[in-house]
């Protein structure tokens, strides 16, 4: 077999034509006395993007674990009737505040006046779980037609045990904060007025169809719900620990298909990789030669590469070589099928075979991390869970979360599908800093299938670019380690030695360029090299749930082709370019500019709603705003905009930045460690525990003051 492996960098050159995201300034008044910024760029909360010349700043670490005191002042504050602010639309900020109104639709139980899921469940607090996505369907309730699906684990903390309902005795926990799908009912006045169980919940709704119905339950979580063809898509996963399995048969990411009205759930398929730290997302839908394909994405196991506290290592797509950066870590840097663990005593990860620079060679499969794939909807799921018609459209990917196609008459994007991508944390043996999220556009259908550039590039560079290390962690030759002593996150903690910013693996191609997998050549032309994006998003917003306005009456011509997407806002890791959380929880919008002649130049972002007051992590983590917005849609008629809010959390412990992993005994250490004695951390230490408050979940609904708030036809 004849390959050779070559890096694969973007060009910094005068050539490349894309332009990254201008920040504009909004122009629009805001109304007297009301908190809102006349000028969004003055907002602190807002903007704090960039990084501090070549070094970039050094990272804001979380404080030492919360005590048990602090742990519950942090909780309690997330419920309204225990001490915490009132959910109220008054405390947002709207970008065009004479043009629309902001209300809550509808409430999770856990905000209820009457105390945490109070009985009997009364309109509008009728959601039961922590909402993670939304899509519009066939209607069966009257005025209903608003699916929501629940995701109760949240991060990766779901909270067993004896029920308790009063956060001042510790986290709520209910029977009802449980994985399903509802349908809700909008009323005259524009709150949710009932709630029915389609699939799933804890009646455990509808039933499990197709050839294998063992592969039909749900989860942990739905992170992902669209609608398409008279049925419903539900994207389930494990998420959580180690270990953690989320149907009979498997522990993995499933796609299901719902019929909407008899709650019935198919798998299409069922060995997606997703129990590490990112999951299966969002949906769209394309034809080709006669077939229906289901388009998804898939998210990475780790945060930038290297296996830190996860159990599994990222799956490529393609065959790789490990660079001698990517070989110091533990044990390799990815890891290879859905059955090999990560861990020391499982299965090698490397076939042993080594490539034309001596690296490890770590062979590529399907499903694979960090992508978007597709199946065909007419597919039938196999006894061993896999589809055999998955194919890959785009990978390279860190996060991909929120996916819309565009309309054909948006200038230069039309009919392409445009992507929101979560990149970098500054944690973990390879964190790095000033990571800004992105949005990507690229062929709906895939064809050809493009890669990204994630973990050897970020935001359109090479991770070696200077902007991306620590203060005091420079790169240092093709895999140099620091080893001091780095603004420690408490006395506990050992020195860093960190390779965080030099490549981790090349592709291997054969002469004329193809790519490998699982050591055949490819059958397609496909280019590994990095195709840049349109716009970048601040540091740490976390962009998530994405739409298109196509409808002048929301906000008339000037907004529409307009991208709105959600920012979730950062989970409190150590941060390299801001206050801890004090960025997303908030709306933007992207306008792509063209020439007269239709050429791209740019892409203007403008912030369209964000908290008056915005928290910035323990103690301030519920300011009566956005707690944390997580996915976006128009109505069907494009005359309004619902926004999904997951609801409060907080970090109780943000875990290790930095250190070689190495395990006690029985363990390994990674080949770092043993390179560099004392620069160790243990997989342990990476942990970083997240709580969710069950039941804070939210409806926001921006509606133009013309319009009725019901109307979403």
């Amino acid at each position: 077999m004849l390959f050779q492996s070559r890096p694969h960098w973007l060009a910094l050159a005068a050539s490349v034509s894309v332009a990254v995201g201008l920040l504009g300034s909004s122009t629009s008044a805001a109304v007297p006395d009301s908190g809102a910024s006349i000028n969004n760029d003055d907002n602190e909360s807002v903007y704090r993007d960039g990084y501090d010349g070549a070094a970039g700043y050094l990272p804001v670490f979380h404080p030492a674990a919360l005590s048990a005191a602090q742990a519950t002042q942090a909780r309690t504050s997330l419920y309204p009737t225990a001490g915490g602010t009132k959910p109220d639309p008054s405390n947002v900020a709207l970008e065009f505040p004479d043009q629309f109104k902001l209300q809550i639709a509808c409430f999770g139980r856990g905000l209820d006046p009457r105390g945490p899921y109070a009985q009997p469940p009364k309109a509008p607090y009728l959601i039961p779980g922590n909402v993670a996505a939304m899509t519009f369907g066939t209607k069966v309730l009257e005025g209903g037609g608003l699916y929501v699906a629940t995701a109760p684990g949240g991060f990766n903390n779901t909270v067993t045990g004896p029920e308790n309902l009063d956060p001042s005795h510790g986290p709520i926990v209910t029977e009802e904060n449980k994985a399903g799908i509802y349908e809700l009912a909008v009323g005259k006045d524009g709150t949710c007025t009932e709630i029915r169980t389609v699939s799933g919940g804890v009646s455990n709704a509808g039933s499990n169809g197709g050839p294998h119905p063992e592969f039909g339950d749900f989860g942990v979580n739905i992170d992902g719900l669209s609608f398409h063809d008279g049925f419903l898509y539900a994207d389930d996963f494990s998420g959580g620990p180690e270990g953690a399995r989320s149907g009979p048969s498997f522990s993995a990411g499933r796609i299901h298909r719902v019929n909407p009205r008899t709650g019935e759930r198919v798998a299409l398929i069922a060995n997606l990789p997703s129990e590490g730290d990112h999951q299966n997302d969002a949906f769209v839908f394309f034809q080709e030669d006669g077939h229906t394909w289901v388009e998804f994405e898939q998210g990475t196991t780790t945060n930038s590469g290297t296996v830190d506290g996860e159990g599994l290592g990222d799956i490529p797509c393609f065959d790789i070589e490990l660079t001698p950066a990517g070989e110091r870590f533990f044990p390799f840097t990815m890891g290879y099928k859905r059955s090999v663990k990560n861990l020391p005593g499982g299965a090698p990860l490397v076939d042993g075979t080594l490539g034309p620079n001596g690296g490890h060679i770590v062979r590529g499969t399907l499903p694979c991390s960090g992508s978007t794939e597709a199946i065909r909807a007419d597919a039938s799921i196999n006894s061993d869970g896999t589809n055999s018609t998955l194919r890959l459209t785009g990978w390279g990917f860190r996060n991909p979360y929120g996916m819309v196609v565009a309309p054909k008459d948006v200038p230069a994007v039309g009919g392409e599908l445009v992507l929101t991508n979560n990149d970098v944390d500054v944690r973990g043996q390879r964190p790095l800093a000033n990571g800004g999220d992105d949005v990507w556009p690229f062929e709906v259908n895939g064809t050809p299938p493009r890669n990204w550039g994630w973990p050897n590039q970020v935001n359109f560079f090479a991770t070696a670019d200077p902007q991306f290390g620590l203060g005091n962690n420079q790169l240092a030759g093709d895999a140099g380690a620091f080893t001091g002593n780095q603004s420690l996150r408490s006395p506990t903690q050992p020195a860093q030695a960190i390779v965080g910013q030099a490549a981790i693996f090349n592709y291997l191609e054969d002469p004329k360029g193809h790519l490998f997998r699982e050591g055949d050549l490819v059958d397609q032309a496909i280019d590994a090299e990095f195709v840049p994006g349109i716009s970048l998003a601040t540091v740490d917003i976390s962009a998530d749930g994405i739409d298109v306005s196509e409808n002048a009456d929301f906000g008339g011509s000037e907004l529409v082709h307009n991208f709105f997407f959600a920012g979730f806002g950062n989970l409190e890791f150590p941060l390299g370019s801001v206050p801890a959380a004090r960025v997303g929880k908030d709306v933007r919008r992207l306008k792509v500019e063209t020439t007269s002649t239709g050429a791209y130049v740019g892409t203007v972002q403008k912030v369209f709603a964000h908290n008056k007051k915005q928290p910035g992590g323990w103690p301030n983590l519920n300011t009566g705003g956005f707690l944390g917005p997580l996915d976006l849609k128009f109505a069907p008629n494009g005359k309004s905009m619902w926004l999904v809010d997951f609801g409060g959390f907080f970090t109780k412990d943000s875990g290790a930045v930095g250190g070689f992993r190495c395990d006690p005994a029985p363990g390994d250490c990674a080949n770092g460690a043993k390179q560099f004695p004392g620069s160790a951390v243990t997989g342990a230490q990476y942990g970083i525990a997240i709580e969710q408050g069950a039941g804070t979940s939210m409806l926001w609904h921006f509606v133009p003051k013309d319009t009725d708030a019901s109307d979403n036809d």
